[in-house]
């Protein structure tokens, strides 16, 4: 187990329905590159997700990550007991498998929720793949230099997926 998960970047999560605070998600995806492009058989697919990592075994390469290295989230912590995703492992991290994606926001609280049975929200399971800390204020990322950054919580939720995605040719800042 780790405090630390890998970043899928701006790349839609499992949709969850859109009752109770599950709604706050549909703004969220407004960001989000297609679902699932990492799903699936064909690997021409596979290139179209936003971050570094995918689900699947395709390899970004250093030339993929046109954004910048410095400007790009690799991997940023995660509070396992507050995640069904993270709390088992890498090894046993569900449909997620270890990654985390940059369309939830940081620090979104998944600790102190209580499940929503009456809505599709699989308790929580979409907003449990967002990067956390306890921390106060925000959480540390490990960018693709391999530089260490405190992001704030307070980030611009625009500016944060662009971070986290690779390759969309947007400017960003650790502001």
């Amino acid at each position: 187990m780790s405090n630390y998960a890998a970043s899928r970047g701006p790349t839609r999560q499992i949709s969850g329905g859109v009752c109770g605070k599950c709604s706050e998600m549909a703004s969220w995806n407004l960001f989000a590159y297609d679902p699932y492009p990492d799903w699936g058989l064909n690997p021409d697919d596979w290139r179209k997700f936003g971050g570094p990592f995918t689900r699947l075994a395709y390899h970004v390469k250093v030339k993929q990550v046109t954004d910048g290295l410095s400007k790009t989230i690799f991997m940023g912590e995660v509070r396992p007991a507050c995640s069904k995703h993270i709390a088992e492992g890498w090894g046993w991290s569900h449909s997620g498998n270890g990654l985390v994606a940059t369309i939830v926001p940081i620090n979104y609280d998944t600790c102190n929720q209580p499940p929503m049975p009456s809505c599709r929200c699989w308790d929580n399971w979409v907003t449990d793949l967002g990067f956390k800390s306890a921390h106060p204020g925000g959480a540390n990322f490990v960018m693709g230099d391999a530089s260490v950054q405190f992001i704030s919580e307070n980030i611009d939720h625009t500016n944060f997926n662009r971070l986290g995605g690779k390759a969309e040719g947007e400017t960003a800042s650790l502001d």
